[in-house]
């Protein structure tokens, strides 16, 4: 069995979030209305194909209120997911916890390690986020949690530094403690949306990759073999239409893989000779230096540095959606 957690907001669902009139939207949105991440659903839809016998969690900041509508969604979208978790702000309100209503690391954190519960290490799972709401660096701990990778006192400092409470953070390390530790994280995929700079994602270790499309997502995943060939066909269909992109931008966003050293050419172009719609790009990648991605400088042997991480994200000023 192999799991796919995804985010909504800003990952599965266009959400505004920049405005009192986007956050109103949002809140009184039909299903029908609500509107897709390019890609988004066909990439999912297509991971559950490829993979039989696959779960599909889905893990959220949005309001409990909103679970029928994006249940409806989701159904509307052909995607059939397996778990559904919300955050219940009303009870956050309630309690006098206004802290807990807007930090997300002390909701999700805690809340995969308990979904990962009972599960060995043989279960292997891929993650999809954006950069609206830390899902890189929460994603991020959460790998390296369960791989051992990070220390309890690493993982206090840093949801202290995004402003945690200490019952949240302690509720944390015992959820990780009561799980079954293994290397279990393949992909972390977070698709750029508000602009923090690439390289700032490093900081963070290699399984943590920004994408600017689900078209990327879709490549890499069908090159590792979670994804089918007609997978990635539908994939990038969706998102040539919603997105409107050419065959020379879907190459630049191709390009930009074989840059950071995540994409070989060669392979790529092996793959997709035999798909009269994937095919229309070979012109384009025929002529890329084979040596494009072992000329750049080399990230996997960086240090992991969760605190310079959050740093980026408190200084970086959000762009206007």
């Amino acid at each position: 069995m192999h799991i796919f957690r995804w985010d909504i907001d800003k990952t599965y669902l266009e959400t505004s979030f920049s405005s009192f009139r986007g956050l109103l939207k949002t809140a009184i949105e039909t299903a029908d209305q609500k509107k897709n991440v390019p890609g988004s659903a066909a990439l999912l839809r297509s991971l559950i194909t490829s993979n039989p016998g696959c779960r599909v969690t889905v893990i959220s900041g949005s309001p409990t209120q909103l679970r029928p509508v994006l249940e409806e969604k989701f159904a509307i979208d052909g995607v059939d997911i397996d778990e559904l978790v919300l955050k219940d702000n009303l009870k956050n309100i309630r309690r006098g916890r206004f802290k807990a209503v807007t930090n997300q690391i002390g909701y999700k954190l805690p809340s995969l390690f308990f979904q990962r519960r009972g599960l060995g290490p043989t279960v292997k799972e891929t993650l999809f986020g954006d950069d609206t709401e830390a899902d890189a660096l929460i994603y991020a701990l959460y790998a390296a949690g369960l791989a051992e990778q990070v220390d309890e006192d690493t993982i206090s400092r840093v949801m202290a530094a995004m402003d945690t409470p200490k019952e949240t953070i302690q509720k944390t390390l015992n959820a990780l403690r009561n799980t079954i530790h293994g290397a279990v994280v393949d992909h972390i995929f977070i698709r750029v949306h508000r602009g923090l700079p690439i390289g700032c994602y490093r900081a963070l270790g290699p399984r943590v990759i920004p994408v600017f499309s689900w078209y990327q997502a879709a490549v890499i995943l069908h090159l590792s073999g979670k994804l089918s060939l007609q997978g990635l066909e539908q994939t990038t269909q969706s998102c040539t239409l919603s997105d409107q992109l050419s065959d020379i931008q879907l190459s630049w966003l191709t390009q930009d893989l074989i840059r950071r050293g995540l994409l070989d050419n060669a392979m790529y172009l092996e793959s997709i000779q035999k798909s009269p719609i994937m095919n229309t790009l070979i012109p384009h990648l025929s002529q890329v230096d084979s040596d494009l991605g072992s000329r750049q400088p080399k990230t996997k042997n960086e240090p992991v540095d969760y605190l310079s991480f959050v740093r980026d994200i408190h200084e970086w000023k959000p762009q206007k959606t």
